[in-house]
């Protein structure tokens, strides 16, 4: 199978993706309007301003596809590289687009044009894949005729390895609590909530927090730590690969977000998976995977909220452990990203042999 791909060089989901559709036996090409290692295609940025330059890369689809001969074409990120092949010729290959959060939930609310773009791309590609039934409702609310399937991204192996290994040696939870902020630093992302919520722990010790080294509100998230915080156990990590960053996972105790929009979170899957406690912000799309009985889901309007929660499990009064267990059955069960995959290609075979969705 021949899958050209349309999608952020740069993200880290594309490449995994793409790495997983190799590994499984397919030829790929990826197609980016950014760069990156893996990129085989580079569409051209004549204006430099990215709303003009999405909308003149859909001139250039004929020919990579001309090129590459595929079987199916696979964007990816509806208001992006969907609006790419919406506009773009693809001539007679099949269309199948992945919803990736952000592209349904925000984008189509900034504004009317955007909100327009969304439906016009939803109705000229319904077939979509989501990582959520939430996803997936949100996006046929745009576009009626929209057909979604729910696939899950999920964990590498490497990740339910890390697992075995915190079982193995398990003894309950270290001395400060080791907390992993997996979001780098963007207003969505919500960091200053979690800083602002757990100054007092941090201050006496308690806990310590590791975020990413990078996002566009980096500089203002260090300022604010050095104001509320100072001389406090909060590290920063680079990007690292993705065997690094499964075994990192095992260096924490609990997995935090505060994220104000999401679908479902991979990077939530990975942590159950790997053996991390979860606490996350109480959203739809999260709570297709948290039910409250197997983590905590807290209120992001209320700092208090999340302070009971490391309360909580620093004074044992969760059973942490036999969370961490059914967590990661579960994870197993829904969220082995090679199986996942596997479910996504069969869904595209079945699409570009005889059209059926």
């Amino acid at each position: 199978m021949r899958v050209l791909m349309l999608a952020d060089g740069r993200a880290v989901h594309t490449i995994r993706y793409q790495a997983e559709l190799k590994r499984q036996g397919c030829t790929v090409a990826l197609a980016s309007v950014e760069p990156g290692d893996t990129v085989d295609f580079r569409f051209k940025r004549p204006s430099g301003i990215s709303g003009l330059d999405y909308t003149l890369a859909g001139r250039e689809l004929s020919g990579m596809i001309k090129k590459f001969k595929p079987d199916i074409v696979n964007p990816h990120y509806a208001s992006g590289y969907g609006y790419i092949a919406a506009l773009g010729d693809c001539g007679n290959v099949p269309i199948v687009m992945h919803c990736l959060g952000s592209d349904i939930l925000i984008d189509p609310y900034k504004s009317i044009i955007q909100k327009v773009r969304s439906k016009f791309v939803l109705k000229k590609i319904p077939r979509v894949i989501v990582d959520s039934i939430f996803l997936g409702e949100r996006a046929r609310a745009i576009s009626d005729v929209v057909s979604y399937k729910t696939v899950f991204w999920g964990a590498d192996d490497e990740a339910f390895g890390v697992f075995d290994e915190r079982m193995s040696g398990w003894s309950g939870y270290s001395h400060p609590l080791r907390i992993l902020v997996p979001r780098p630093h963007k207003r969505i992302y919500n960091n200053p909530f979690i800083v602002e919520s757990l100054q007092e722990p941090l201050r006496d010790g308690k806990i310590s927090l590791a975020f990413p080294s990078w996002g566009d509100e980096i500089d203002d998230f260090k300022k604010l730590v050095g104001e509320l915080c100072p001389g406090t156990k909060i590290d920063y990590y680079n990007y690292m690969s993705r065997d690094e960053y499964n075994r990192f996972m095992g260096q924490y105790d609990v997995y935090l977000s505060a994220s104000q929009s999401d679908s479902s979170p991979a990077s939530l899957i990975e942590a159950m998976a790997s053996g991390l406690y979860p606490v996350v912000g109480d959203i739809p799309g999260v709570r297709e995977w948290l039910d409250g009985e197997n983590g905590v889901l807290y209120d992001l309007g209320n700092p208090d909220s999340l302070r009971d929660a490391f309360d909580k499990i620093r004074t044992g009064r969760l059973d942490v452990k036999a969370t961490l267990i059914a967590n990661n059955e579960r994870a197993k069960a829904k969220g082995t990203f090679k199986n996942n995959i596997m479910e996504t290609i069969e869904m595209f075979r079945r699409v570009i042999e005889d059209d059926r969705w």
